[in-house]
């Protein structure tokens, strides 16, 4: 059986907003084919758990707040909770033997980074409208790490190749 480990920021309910609509009913119909689903993602302190998939949460921090105060983002920059997620990630794919990790964009941009310490595996992005944390992929040079790029957006398709993403990902 495949095992798929998706990688999200916020992936709880309720699945009203359009990257959770999108996330949640791709991972439904995956599940529908016989793939096995594991996922792994931030969310906001005292938000509702998801119950209908199998999902291992790093919840925000104070940080999330304090950054947000000052007008930066809630989630890129709480340290505490993405090294929580990076960890929690790797203990995902080893424990139910992942075979792929899929990513939204801004997922990817910070931890494909995770992926290319041993063992090694498949590693999906996935933009959802927008192409996320440009600066983010450039500084870490996960271009390279990530084996395939999905959209179905021709600007998207046009932002990752301005990005530096070969057209053949």
């Amino acid at each position: 059986m495949t095992s798929v480990c998706f990688l999200g920021y916020e992936l709880h309910p309720p699945w009203t907003e359009g990257t959770k609509v999108l996330s949640s009913d791709f991972m439904r119909s995956l599940s529908a084919t016989g793939v096995d689903i594991h996922c792994v993602s931030t969310i906001d302190r005292g938000s509702d758990r998801s119950t209908e998939f199998e999902i291992k949460y790093a919840e925000q921090t104070g940080f999330a707040d304090l950054a947000e105060r000052i007008g930066y983002s809630r989630t890129t920059t709480d340290l505490p909770m993405l090294i929580k997620l990076a960890a929690i990630l790797r203990w995902t794919v080893a424990d139910a033997d992942v075979d792929v990790v899929h990513a939204g964009f801004a997922s990817h941009s910070i931890f494909s980074a995770v992926c290319a310490v041993p063992p090694s595996f498949p590693f999906v992005a996935q933009t959802f409208g927008r192409v996320e944390n440009k600066a983010w992929i450039r500084r870490l040079g996960t271009i390279g790490r990530v084996d395939a790029y999905v959209t179905c957006s021709s600007g998207d398709a046009a932002q990752l190749r301005s990005t530096g993403v070969p057209e053949y990902k």
